[in-house]
This record gives C-alpha cells, structure tokens and sequence, in this order.
C-alpha cells in the first residue's frame, strides 16, 4: 500500500506488535507497484499487508512465496482465484470497519436528502 495509506491505517502501536514477531519492511513510494514491481516488492515475503487498489495477478502469486494476505480493507474480491488455490491465508478488516461504513452511508443518505452540498455551496456564494 502507498506510504500515505499505511500511515491511515497502521498506528505506531501496531507497528511495534509487529515488530515483536516479525522483519517486516514499509513501501516506501506513493505509486501503485505494477506486477513486476510488486514481485520483486513480495519475492522474500511471507506475508503482506494491503489495501485499496493493489493490483494481485496471477503471476505475482505464482512468483512469490506469500503464507498470508492481510487486506486492510473490506473486500478481497480482487484477489486471483490462485490466492485461495494455493491456500494463502487472507485476512479483511470487513468486520471493523463494518460500523464506520454503515454510518457514513446513512450520513450520506441524509445529506442527500437535505441537499447539504447545495445549501453549502449556496452559503459560500452569499459569503463573497
């Protein structure tokens, strides 16, 4: 996942559980890895952590020797079906994020049926 994403998504503490039991390494660009980068990225990994708009083929789960895939995200829907085949552990945060998600779509629905982007855009106007 990008560097921003990650700072999203793991805080310090969790970085030091990981740090207790792993070797672990961050991406360190903002760039989305094609599939060559991402191979030679996860060629010595056991595992990794993902996110929103990682790009799985089948070549890059050939070409690694992953255990587990953690996808910091909800859906694993674009994970290759070679995922499940070769029997690599995947992970979601589906279930923590299950509230946030739910509330953002009812606060959503709300302001779409008030108009708040309109009553706001309009506010602005009258402001200048």
């Amino acid at each position: 996942m990008s560097r921003q994403t990650y700072q999203l998504v793991m805080s310090p503490e969790a970085q030091e559980k990981l740090r207790g039991f792993a070797d672990f390494r961050c991406y360190p660009g903002d760039a989305r890895l094609d599939e060559r980068g991402m191979i030679e990225w996860l060629r010595d990994a056991d595992a990794a952590l993902t996110s929103w708009g990682v790009a799985w083929t089948d070549r890059v789960i050939q070409e690694t020797d992953l255990q587990i895939i953690g996808h910091a995200a909800g859906t694993v829907k674009g994970l290759p079906r070679l995922v499940w085949d070769r029997g690599i552990v995947v992970t979601h945060a589906a279930p923590i994020i299950a509230i946030a998600v739910g509330e953002m779509a009812l606060a959503l629905t709300l302001s779409c049926l008030r108009h708040l982007s309109e009553h706001d855009f309009a506010f602005k106007l009258e402001g200048e």
